[in-house]
């Protein structure tokens, strides 16, 4: 049986990852200050990836944490963390790294964007993403790196954070404005924890899309207070003006047939 650590398990996707992941061998989590079971105390910033690998002979590793920034100046204590964790791992040989992206690392300019297009990230936190890409793909042997859009939905773990504190806005009164011409393609928790299974343990490599469906945000935001029946009364279309600086259309396709 596989021994996996998941870097960010008790985060949204990665507690459901590891939930999912249970039936498949012996799934590790990260933690920083709680422990919990089968947690592994790990900070990417200061901590080498060699001792839990080694400690409980890990053969892959899921790095499903938010650990780049969007600081507008150069972010060298992230640069140094990305370079000592991929190295550490090259030095390691035969462990795997599922490296979970993010639609951040393109530029919006063009949308719908498949797995053989050039990432061209226009946003700090953009290029930090394309940056440890960039790393993985030119350092490491085994990988996969698989990139996602807005996650959203409730696990047995996790509340949607992002659509209660929308619904709280609207629920006081507030009008709540989201863009009609700025484009995602949203896709449940679950479903792209079950995708990012079906990869791992398949041991298939190299660039994955989980796509949903293309939609703006005003109306992933309306479909999602539809599906709850919440009165969406507050909620407002919005056009975003190109010249803003904001990336348009980072939706996602796949050529792969990952779908979730």
């Amino acid at each position: 049986m596989e021994n996996y650590l998941i870097i960010g398990g008790s985060g949204y996707l990665g507690a459901e990852l590891a939930r999912q992941m249970k039936p498949f061998g012996n799934v590790f989590s990260t933690y920083h200050n709680t422990p919990f079971p089968r947690g592994v105390k790990y900070d990417f910033f200061t901590d080498d990836i060699w001792k839990p690998i080694t400690d409980h002979k890990i053969s892959t590793i899921i790095f499903a944490a938010v650990v780049a920034r969007g600081r507008g100046e150069e972010d060298w204590e992230y640069v140094e963390a990305v370079e000592r964790f991929v190295t550490d791992l090259e030095s390691m040989g035969d462990v795997k790294l599922v490296f979970v992206s993010t639609d951040a690392v393109f530029s919006g300019e063009k949308g719908s964007y498949v797995e053989s297009d050039r990432t061209d990230a226009k946003s700090t936190y953009g290029i930090n993403v394309s940056l440890f890409e960039d790393f993985i793909e030119h350092l490491l042997n085994i990988w996969a790196i698989i990139r996602v859009s807005y996650l959203y939905g409730n696990t047995e773990s996790h509340r949607d954070k992002r659509i209660e504190k929308a619904w709280k806005i609207v629920e006081s009164g507030q009008r709540l404005e989201r863009s009609d011409n700025i484009y995602k393609s949203p896709v449940h928790v679950s479903d792209a924890a079950k995708s990012l299974v079906n990869i791992t343990t398949k041991r298939i490599g190299g660039f994955f899309h989980i796509p949903g469906r293309r939609m703006s945000i005003y109306d992933f935001y309306r479909e999602r207070f539809e599906a709850l029946e919440v009165p969406s009364d507050g909620l407002v279309a919005v056009s975003t003006p190109k010249d803003a600086g904001i990336p348009m259309d980072t939706s996602l396709g796949t050529e792969r047939m990952i779908r979730s």
